[in-house]
């Protein structure tokens, strides 16, 4: 990777404080959504995605379209390559979210 190069997908996710710095009591893969509810990337004067995500994950479980991304921003949606994790699953220790930069939303393709 270059210097001017930037990177065409991120996948972002959230875990607690002591896991992250090592502590051995607590799974540093156990991600948490801790009631996300807006999240978008700014690049300039441009939203990615144009729609930001709001997830609603403890009063209604209204996060479907997160859960989507994982599909539609890795690639894999009508592809029938599953990611192994199902709804529920993903709001109890997979809030993954997976964002694709391109402008024609094609980071499947590169």
């Amino acid at each position: 990777m270059h210097l001017l190069d930037v990177p065409v997908r991120l996948i972002m996710a959230m875990v607690s404080n002591t896991a992250y710095n090592g502590d051995f009591s607590n799974n540093p893969f156990n991600f948490k959504h801790y009631d996300l509810s807006y999240l978008c990337q700014l690049d300039g004067n441009r939203m990615i995605p144009s729609k930001p995500y709001q997830p609603k994950f403890n009063t209604s479980n209204s996060y479907s379209r997160c859960y989507m991304s994982h599909f539609t921003d890795l690639g894999r949606y009508h592809k029938d390559q599953d990611i192994n994790i199902s709804y529920s699953e993903y709001k109890d220790g997979y809030p993954l979210l997976a964002i694709d930069r391109t402008p024609d939303l094609s980071a499947d393709e590169m």
